[in-house]
């Protein structure tokens, strides 16, 4: 059957055409998303950091639950609890809760503060925990591996993992989980460790 040279330059005609619409809607809708203009610029942040020093104990029993464990057992023992310090770390520097991005982990020191005689031997690695009070919100903060034995103090690798929901509450609890070392040596009595840490507060800066 022959073509219809009027039709067929009509129907091309309408396609050009519904080509073309396609084209402007879509550089319409690009200019609108596009923030070059001013319209919807993009956010700045600026980091604050914050260093935290608290001291926590073993609960009262805790030895003679954990040296009658077997070696390789993981455990975990709540160590304390600190105030967060969160509005008082961003009101210094001009800012509130609502201008966080993320809290996070920057880096995390463990030393054996009494009794004299107790060192990490007692574990083989170890994880760090924080969470609200009433733990929920409970997040992976810090850890170390198969570290070497005689060491009273730790330097911890941290997670990155974001925080911001545990210290936007007033009070932070730590948690420490450990893995019984294949050793003779056991865990003292009111074993208290001193937790220190650097906090990084990135917030959307000020214009």
């Amino acid at each position: 059957m022959p073509i219809n040279y009027f039709s067929a330059m009509k129907n091309k005609k309408i396609l050009l055409g519904l080509f073309s619409l396609s084209i402007l809607m879509f550089l319409g809708s690009c200019s609108k998303d596009d923030t070059s203009n001013g319209t919807l610029p993009p956010v700045t942040t600026e980091d604050l950091l914050y260093a935290y020093d608290n001291r926590g104990t073993f609960p009262a029993g805790t030895e003679n639950f954990y040296n009658a464990l077997q070696p390789g057992v993981r455990v975990e023992i709540p160590v304390g609890t600190f105030a967060s310090k969160t509005d008082s770390v961003l009101t210094a520097e001009g800012y509130t809760k609502e201008h966080v991005v993320s809290i996070k982990g920057e880096s995390m020191d463990i030393l054996m503060i009494s009794p004299t005689t107790q060192n990490f031997d007692f574990m083989d690695s170890v994880w760090i925990y924080v969470s609200q009070l009433n733990e929920t919100a409970k997040r992976l903060y810090a850890y170390k591996f198969n570290y070497a034995v005689g060491l009273n103090s730790l330097s911890m690798d941290m997670t990155n993992i974001d925080i911001k929901d545990v210290f936007n509450s007033d009070s932070v609890k730590i948690f420490m989980q450990a893995t019984k070392r294949d050793n003779t040596q056991t865990l003292a009595p009111n074993t208290t460790i001193d937790f220190k840490t650097m906090v990084r507060f990135t917030v959307e800066k000020k214009q």
